[in-house]
């Protein structure tokens, strides 16, 4: 088989193997819902307070904060000067696309070369840099996933399912990987330096710790009868599982690990059912809106320029 077919029939792979997998864990999330208790949903979004729900929505966007540093991580290694609300304005509007699309990252690559190229004319450069920030995106759940790991006994969720333990062992090796990976690059001349490779690391970190104290919070809010550890470490698994089936976002798999370990707990589905829907909502349907918003004005900028830019030198001839 020639080379180019083998990567035409990966490329396919990569399509189909998401698009099986999420139509899979979408019948088992329906399965679920149909034996869920429709009253029993219904009576506890009636005790959600209206100050929660506001919470829920303004948290959601708190919980995305820590992303805005791997902007201004890349804006430092690029060592260009961009106006700090630009920056912030940026990141958001790349994070937020990219969390719900996904793609590998590919959106928050194509929105980021959009955004920067005006500051960085060397394309090659724009690239790498934010390739680089792209790839550190995971090292903060591959370092919490050995959490999960070192203390997988306390969930029978693994016991019972061996393939989302080999899931939480192969985003653990994402890591040393990325480290391996980095020494090599330095051997090119073409790496950010160690103090921003520290950074991005701990805004991984960050953004992952966020993330949980955000669902955790609802968990609270819906009074879910669970311990903050064993809730840390049905979020590890469920978040690494996510990953491994390369769905945008997780959607479908996180949620069912999810409710697969708190059933394993004892606990009704029918609440996390409810934090999971309030957790979509809050952190990804509302942040993508308000970003999708400011691109649409981004786009009408660019146009008005580039358009400006036209009428001048075709005026001038």
């Amino acid at each position: 088989m020639s080379i180019r077919k083998k990567e035409i029939l990966i490329n396919i792979a990569k399509i189909l193997l998401p698009i099986v997998i999420f139509i899979i864990v979408l019948r088992e999330i329906k399965n679920m819902i149909v034996s869920a208790d429709i009253n029993q949903l219904y009576e506890y979004l009636q005790t959600i307070p209206f100050h929660s729900l506001f919470y829920i929505a303004i948290g959601g966007f708190m919980a995305t904060l820590p992303m805005f540093f791997y902007d201004f991580f890349l804006v430092r290694h690029l060592k260009k000067r961009v106006p700090i609300v630009e920056v912030g304005k940026y990141s958001f509007i790349s994070n937020s696309f990219s969390n719900l699309i996904g793609f590998g990252g590919l959106i928050g690559i194509a929105l980021r070369n959009f955004f920067y190229k005006r500051y960085e004319k060397d394309r090659k450069k724009l690239f790498k840099g934010i390739a680089v920030v792209t790839i550190f995106y995971l090292s903060g759940i591959s370092l919490l996933s050995w959490i999960a790991i070192l203390y997988s006994r306390r969930l029978n969720l693994m016991e019972d399912h061996f393939w989302i333990f080999a899931a939480i062992i192969i985003v653990g090796l994402i890591f040393p990987v990325l480290l391996v990976s980095y020494q090599k690059a330095k051997q090119h001349n073409f790496v950010f330096d160690q103090n921003q490779i520290v950074g991005l690391i701990i805004v991984s970190l960050l953004e992952w710790i966020f993330l949980f104290a955000y669902l955790y919070s609802i968990a609270r809010i819906i009074a879910l009868p669970v311990s903050i550890g064993d809730f840390f470490l049905l979020f590890l698994v469920a978040a690494c599982t996510g990953i491994i089936s390369m769905i945008p976002g997780g959607m479908g798999s996180f949620e069912l690990v999810f409710l697969w370990g708190i059933e394993s707990l004892g606990i009704e589905s029918e609440q996390m059912l409810i934090v999971l829907f309030l957790y979509r909502i809050g952190y990804y349907l509302l942040p993508f809106l308000l970003a999708a918003f400011l691109f649409i004005i981004e786009i009408g900028k660019n146009i008005k320029k580039n358009a400006a830019a036209y009428l001048k030198a075709f005026s001038s001839e």
